[in-house]
């Protein structure tokens, strides 16, 4: 998304470590689905040209018991290059959102907190729809 609107035209990475593991398919309606193997962690990065990279660091790490699990939905929003002038540059490397597994809320579920972290740091336009 862009400005909260749909967008095409971007591409998306998936990395296993230091690993690039290939592009990931998008489909017509802008979305894509990955299935990831259990305790690991990987790294999504959504690519388009004119905007920011958006990363995403997922850990599938699960309880030792937990057979099945939902799946896990959100969407990312891509800021335009240039609009995160004047913010460190040391904010914008690191990833936009952590997901992992949340015993208590039965499912995987970005960090709230780690989010509103970083869009404080890179405040005067970032605004994460996860």
């Amino acid at each position: 998304m862009v400005d909260g609107k749909g967008v095409d035209g971007y591409s998306v990475e998936l990395w296993k470590g230091d690993e690039r593991l290939g592009d990931v398919a998008v489909q017509k309606k802008g979305d894509f689905n990955l299935d990831l193997d259990i305790d690991n962690s990987f790294l999504i990065r959504v690519k388009k040209e004119g905007y920011e990279d958006k990363l995403v660091l997922i850990d599938t790490s699960l309880p030792a018991d937990l057979v099945t699990y939902p799946d896990y939905e959100c969407y990312v929003n891509l800021i335009p290059r240039g609009k995160t002038q004047g913010v460190d540059p040391f904010y914008t490397d690191f990833p936009s959102a952590i997901v992992r597994y949340n015993t208590e809320m039965g499912g995987f579920y970005h960090s709230e907190h780690y989010l509103e972290h970083i869009q404080t740091k890179v405040a005067g336009y970032a605004q994460a729809s996860f």
